[in-house]
This record gives structure tokens, sequence and C-alpha cells, in this order.
């Protein structure tokens, strides 16, 4: 057992909250240390109000969002209509329809590969689809309660969070090779390191994709990991969940770094790596924030109710928002 006190600021990054963290038993526990407060509101005077471009109608509530910069679409997953939704970015408008698994619950992207996946929770599979064809190429089952997914692009490998553990599965084979220990509810590779981050409750596990171990656990953090994301151009992961913030950890130590306070409870996150920001959104009446990442300061929102998920495209500098009581996709430029 060994005690040891958090650098407070890293390089770029000015005043952070120092943070005071032990070791027990291989995890890392955090406690906040004479915490400043946090100069991120939501209320700050220059926060500006985002502008709503256009509304996508869908019959049922969208259960997952993910956008593929390189074609400009946007993918939606509807668990009702056991589909998924091609929207084309220039024109925000559905393109095609594509039929997947029972009970679809999340959606990723290879945009390398032009290759889009669905985790359909209640078939226990994930479709695979081709980009250019908008068609269904193959089905992998062995996927029980599939209800988180992430993709690789670098190995073409795909990650999804199962009842069983996180399934390994080979993009090119699409079969499953193996089965990390870890029971996640939120999932983000970071292409570039190979690493794995499985979230759930107040604790985040780090994993080596290389080979599929565990590196670490950071427990006791000061916000969920109901959501999270990662910038790949600054190794940085972003956690947010049921607690008024998102936490920020350093993926090349595995450290929480701060936490950017806001006044609501962001469930859904999403990363524009272009402009360095992030853009969260909860459940109730919680604000659309645009967050600059560089400065960690809420610059921009809009109050959209019961935001179920999020994704942004960075080439149309437009954000996607699912209401989870509503039938239709928003949009809203930045």
């Amino acid at each position: 057992m060994s005690n040891f006190q958090l650098v407070p600021s890293r390089a770029g990054r000015r005043g952070r909250t120092a943070l005071a963290a032990a070791t027990t038993c291989g995890a890392l526990a955090f406690t906040m240390a004479a915490a400043a407060p946090s100069s991120a509101r939501p209320d700050a005077p220059e926060v500006r109000t985002l502008t709503q471009v256009a509304t996508i109608p869908i019959s049922n509530a969208p259960t997952g969002l993910a956008d593929d910069a390189a074609t400009g679409t946007v993918y939606a997953t509807d668990k009702g209509a056991e589909a998924v939704y091609v929207i084309s970015a220039a024109t925000n408008t559905i393109t095609a329809t594509i039929p997947v698994g029972t009970g679809p619950r999340a959606v990723a992207v290879n945009p390398v590969t032009d290759t889009i996946y669905t985790a359909n929770m209640v078939a226990g599979t994930v479709s695979v689809i081709d980009g250019a064809t908008n068609t269904v190429t193959a089905t992998i089952p062995g996927v029980p309660n599939a209800f988180s997914i992430a993709v690789n692009t670098t190995t073409n490998t795909v990650y999804v969070a199962a009842s069983n553990g996180i399934a390994v599965i080979d993009g090119a084979t699409n079969t499953v090779t193996g089965t990390i220990n870890s029971i996640a509810r939120a999932l983000a590779v970071n292409s570039k390191t190979g690493r794995i981050y499985s979230g759930g409750g107040e604790a985040l596990t780090v994993i080596n994709g290389t080979t599929d171990r565990v590196i670490t656990t950071l427990t006791g953090l000061p916000v969920d990991t109901d959501a999270i994301a990662v910038n790949t151009a600054t190794n940085t992961v972003y956690i947010s969940g049921r607690h008024q913030g998102v936490g920020v950890i350093d993926g090349k130590t595995d450290t929480l770094v701060t936490k950017i306070s806001l006044r609501a409870k962001p469930r859904s996150i999403a990363v524009d790596q272009a402009d360095d920001r992030l853009f969260t959104g909860g459940p109730g009446f919680v604000p659309v924030a645009e967050i600059n990442a560089r400065t960690d300061r809420v610059v921009a929102d809009a109050l959209v109710p019961h935001i179920y998920n999020i994704t942004v495209d960075p080439q149309a500098k437009e954000i996607y928002v699912d209401g989870f009581r509503s039938d239709g996709i928003t949009v809203y430029s930045f």
C-alpha cells in the first residue's frame, strides 16, 4: 500500500484542482483535496446559445448515435423499429433505413473500412453494415445483452459490452475471438494507444488492447462513468454520469486531472477533436453544453429535454442529440 500526491496540472493546463489519491489492491481511490471552485459554469457571461438548425423526425426514440466524418453520415439506432437510420449531415435528412437485429442499443463506425456496427441487446448479436451499400453483410452471435460498442480503427477490432464481459471481435473475419473479464456500461477506445476504457458507476477500468488484460481500475471518481469519450489527439479521456460534471483523465498516466463542474448531470458526451471541444447532455431538462477543452469552460448551451445520446460531425460543425422521450433527432450548429 502506498500513498502519493497527484501533480495539480499537466502540460498546457493551468490552475487544476489538486487531487489526493491512495492506491489500494491495484485500484486508485480518489478524494478531493482542498478543491477550488471550478470556473466552468454554464451561466458564465460569455456563454452563447447553440443554434438549432434542423429536426429529423423518427417514429420511435433513438437509442444510439454515431458519426462518420469521412462520409458526412450520421447513424441512429431505433430499438422500436429494429433498424438503423442513415442520415446525411449535408441535408439532415434520412437517406436509408436498414433493418438489423432485435433491440439495437448502440452503434459504432469504423471510418477506415466504412463499416457500421450495431449492438443488438435483445437478440444478443452484432449487425455488420456496409456503409457503401447500406446493407447488413454479417450478423455476429454470442454477445448476450449487448449494451455498448466501440471500434479500434487501427487494429480493426470491435469491442462490445455484454452481460458476460467485453466481447472482442475481429473486424476482418466478423468473429468473436475472445472475452475480456470486465462488465461495462460504457465503452471507448483510443485507437492510437490501443487502450480500452470500460465504465460503470464511479469506476473506470483501463485495458491493454494488445493483451486484453486490465491495466488498472480507477475507483471513487467524483463523477460516474455512464458515458466515456476519448480525444486521441491529446490522449485525454472524458467521463460523465449521474453527478454534476465531467471528469478529465490523462490517458498517459491514467490519473484524474480535474472535474469540470456543471449545474446539470450529463449522461452523454461527445468530442470534437478538430477544435478540442466537448458536448454533453443528459436526462431531464439538462442543457446541451459545449465545453472548450483547452480552458474547461462552457462556451455555449441549449436547453434540450431528456437527452439520451449525442454525437458531433466536425465537418458540418453540427451536433446531433436524441431525446429519450421525443420522436426525433435535434441538430444544432456550433
